[in-house]
């Protein structure tokens, strides 16, 4: 339903990922209201396992673009189609993750809808899963 795109903010320099809306749902009035509702949902959440959203920017003919923190490292589909299976330990810790960042949305009565290991992101600097999309 979108792309990302990774871009640096012009005033502070800071890399962000900008999720845009694809055409082929920009011209659907309902796609576009349901990924505006998406970001201003998002943007409530506050958790460490939870890629933080910056902000919504409305773009030209009416379609909206998702600003949120840039996530070094790689997607948990990636990660495994790299590196094979991962150690128990290490998937113990990322479904820990995981299910915090999950708990904290359902907490706020939020429900996610579409997890999967591409919508689940492994920090390259401390290895912790954060929970997009």
């Amino acid at each position: 339903m979108a792309v990302v795109y990774r871009a640096r903010e012009r005033d502070s320099g800071r890399l962000v990922a900008v999720k845009v809306i694809a055409r082929s749902h920009a011209t659907d009035p309902e796609s576009v209201r349901r990924f505006a509702r998406e970001a201003r949902t998002v943007m409530s959440l506050q958790h460490p396992n939870i890629a933080r959203t910056l902000g919504i920017e409305e773009l030209a003919g009416g379609a909206v673009a998702i600003v949120t923190a840039f996530v070094p490292g790689e997607t948990l589909r990636d990660a495994l189609r790299d590196a094979g299976p991962l150690p128990f330990d290490r998937v113990t810790q990322l479904l820990r993750d995981v299910a915090s960042a999950l708990a904290h949305a359902h907490a706020e009565r939020i429900v996610h809808r579409d997890v999967k290991p591409e919508n689940i992101l492994v920090h390259a600097g401390s290895g912790r899963a954060l929970l997009v999309d």
